[in-house]
């Protein structure tokens, strides 16, 4: 159960399953099932920018964050990307990145990718609906973090083998 509950998302013939624990006391109606957690991956950042506190900032515009993945391990990069753990509501639509400013440099585009994300509304970004069915269409693009973003098929991405992880205190466990 336990395994059920923290390892999602999980998927049922291409479409999100939401599980919660039950509350006692409320009825299914009462009950609302709208958060997710995703682990999230963030591309292209520069590398010195593949930090733990990096990781709080983008992680905290995304959702609730619940874990984070420690970028350095042992001295030395892990990987060539962030991955945090978030919480999202699912009435709100996806990110699929942001600019990132460099010093002296064009600003770079830091994608984000949605680890086993089921498919999702590319004209709203929404999870829940394709756009075949959005009443919600917003088209191609749209504000987000601090430019224009595209709802896109690669921001699913199959699930990375785990490194390490702290939680939000930095503690690793």
């Amino acid at each position: 159960m336990v395994r059920a509950l923290e390892e999602g998302p999980w998927t049922v013939m291409g479409h999100c399953l939401l599980i919660k624990k039950w509350q006692q006391g409320l009825t299914v109606t009462e009950m609302e099932f709208r958060m997710l957690k995703f682990w999230v991956q963030v591309h292209n950042l520069p590398i010195e920018m593949l930090t733990h506190k990096n990781a709080l900032v983008i992680g905290s515009e995304l959702g609730r964050i619940v874990r984070i993945e420690e970028p350095i391990t042992d001295g030395g990069l892990g990987r060539s990307f962030l991955r945090i753990r978030i919480e999202i509501d699912v009435d709100n639509h996806l990110v699929c990145g942001f600019w990132v400013p460099r010093k002296n440099l064009d600003k770079v585009w830091a994608n984000i990718k949605y680890e086993r994300l089921a498919d999702f509304c590319y004209g709203c970004g929404k999870i829940g609906h394709v756009v075949k069915h959005c009443s919600n269409y917003i088209g191609d693009v749209e504000e987000t973090f601090n430019d224009i973003h595209k709802f896109v098929p690669h921001m699913r991405t199959t699930q990375a083998r785990g490194v390490h992880w702290s939680d939000l205190r930095g503690e690793r466990e």
